[in-house]
């Protein structure tokens, strides 16, 4: 996105540290690695590797959390005097910066936090407690796998302009702008063409019925870009409840549709994403989505969607998230019982029709016989 920037803003006339400091106005980057300050402390490499991608991006920042112990005299209620450790938590943001000829990493801003942010689930208090470091009224989460374009990075103005373009009257705004995802990992082994195939169907196919013409399209991919300000001012884009917000994503487009924003989908751009390639790995991760809709049952945000909206819509609700599993379910227990069933069937010689007995006679008889 940087390089993009700089390149549109280069054929605009802008020239030398005036062109730098718009690309620090348009674009921050931000990563939530709320590991780094134990990481600094224990020395461990994993530091020096982070130190080292910030100094080599300069407009790269670190979010993490910093833990601090003071001890200070206090007076027990027997008169005697102790002492007492407080610990305090800090969100911290981090840059890289030069002093003389040291490459040393800057402290930009201290937010103190009520205490041990890691109550909930993992990645959506990464987001949360990094969100506040960022600038500009748009704002893109993505996760470690995806990958990005150069060319598809010069899009993102156009994408950004999809906020503000023009809308039916009485249709909401739009809050949640997504695109579809290539998955450049469906050439490694049979499985992973399998995910990849799978990806296209759910990212692609589906969400783009889900946006039009059902218009009940949510938050299922990560490259999705939010309207900031609009989520800022209505609970943010993550929720980290533990257990219930497990598939944290979904929630986003939760909070869109209850409060009365819009979520659209463009195909003109896309990002590279990596997916699993074992069968180990797929099976977790689609052990994590079915829990995640499982979880998403005892939630109120579904309540508070299936009783506004109309019947319709409530069908593609159904069918697009929670209904799919069950569906699943439904058809895997029916494949068994419809099994057990004629298994019976043939053990008692209860197989006819009329009280004439199911008899393969020629060669397409038998072979649809089993």
């Amino acid at each position: 996105h940087e390089r993009a920037l700089r390149l549109q803003a280069s054929w605009e006339g802008l020239r030398g540290e005036s062109l730098e400091q718009m690309i620090r106005q348009k674009f921050s980057y931000v990563v939530s690695c709320q590991a780094y300050g134990q990481h600094k402390k224990a020395r461990d490499p994993k530091a020096a590797d982070t130190e080292y991608l910030v100094q080599r991006f300069r407009n790269l920042r670190i979010a993490y959390v910093d833990k601090a112990s003071s001890v200070s005299p206090v007076r027990n209620r027997d008169g005697s005097s102790a002492l007492r450790e407080s610990v305090r938590f800090y969100s911290v943001l981090a840059k890289g910066a030069r002093e003389g000829s040291e490459e040393v990493m800057q402290e930009v801003f201290r937010v103190q936090l009520p205490g041990e942010i890691m109550l909930g689930e993992g990645k959506p208090e990464n987001q949360n407690h990094a969100v506040v470091f960022t600038r500009g009224e748009t704002l893109q989460t993505i996760d470690m796998n995806q990958d990005g374009f150069f060319e598809e990075a010069l899009k993102t103005r156009n994408l950004v302009q999809e906020f503000r373009g023009p809308r039916a009257p009485g249709a909401p705004p739009v809050v949640i702008v997504g695109f579809r995802e290539h998955i450049f990992t469906g050439s490694v082994s049979s499985l992973a063409n399998y995910m990849a195939l799978q990806e296209l169907s759910f990212v692609t196919l589906g969400q783009r019925v889900l946006a039009d013409p059902l218009h009940m399209r949510l938050h299922y991919g990560h490259p999705d870009i939010f309207d900031k300000l609009w989520f800022t001012t209505r609970g943010g884009v993550s929720k980290a409840s533990r257990g219930i917000n497990l598939s944290e994503d979904i929630f986003a487009g939760y909070t869109a549709v209850i409060r009365g924003g819009g979520v659209t989908m463009r195909e003109y751009a896309q990002v590279g994403k990596g997916r699993d390639v074992g069968m180990q790995q797929i099976y977790k991760f689609e052990a994590k989505l079915s829990q995640g809709n499982a979880e998403q049952c005892l939630a109120r945000d579904v309540s508070r969607v299936a009783a506004r909206l109309d019947f319709p819509r409530l069908l593609s609700y159904y069918f697009g998230g929670i209904g799919h599993y069950i569906n699943s379910a439904l058809t895997v227990a029916t494949i068994q019982v419809a099994t057990y069933l004629s298994l019976l069937l043939a053990v008692y010689g209860a197989e006819s029709i009329g009280h004439r007995l199911v008899v393969p006679l020629g060669t397409l008889q038998g072979v649809l016989a089993g």
